[in-house]
């Protein structure tokens, strides 16, 4: 077997990036039945079979049609539209930051020059509100799957640190904030 192809980015602004992978040293085997052990019982409770897919599809395909005609509030409690929202209207800056992207390739290709992470900055600021978007869809799915509500908790002073953390955000990062859905 050949070893992996490598590739080699910019020293420079990787250098301060460095990841480390670590195991746990209490490992757990559990053991499973291969998939040809199963009975046909198991077979059948365990995964879809194809007209339970096509049903799924169909249904999916139903669903997208009903959110394209405005006959569902994407969200609401009476449909599940988790996943499809992409296929019902993709974001103008989705197109906006594939152009963008492909353009200063396509500039660094002419200079001759090979900067992922002028790429990667363009990328950032075009995305960034679809990255907020994001965040407040998944905080309400959290919410919405929390049996009660967590409680709050006061932002806290580490020592010699000049930031507050209050949560998992730093709290010198600008507020997020989500509309109810």
């Amino acid at each position: 077997m050949s070893p992996a192809p490598t590739y080699k980015a910019n020293t420079q602004t990787r250098a301060h990036k460095r990841k480390a992978v670590s195991f746990n040293t209490a490992v757990t085997v559990k053991e499973c039945l291969h998939k040809n052990e199963y009975s046909m019982q198991e077979r059948s409770s365990t995964w879809f079979n194809q007209s339970e897919n096509m049903a799924i599809k169909l249904s999916c395909k139903r669903t997208i049609k009903m959110m394209k005609q405005g006959v569902i509030d994407m969200g609401g409690d009476d449909y599940c539209t988790r996943g499809l929202e992409k296929r019902v209207n993709r974001s103008p800056d989705f197109v906006i930051a594939i152009v963008s992207v492909l353009r200063e390739q396509h500039h660094q290709n002419c200079m001759g020059v090979r900067d992922p992470e002028a790429i990667s900055q363009i990328y950032q600021q075009i995305s960034h509100q679809s990255k907020v978007a994001a965040y407040c869809t998944a905080l309400r799915d959290a919410e919405a799957a929390m049996p009660a509500p967590l409680p709050k908790r006061a932002p806290v002073r580490k020592e010699g640190a000049k930031r507050i953390i209050s949560g998992s955000r730093l709290a010198s990062q600008p507020a997020i904030r989500c509309r109810a859905a």
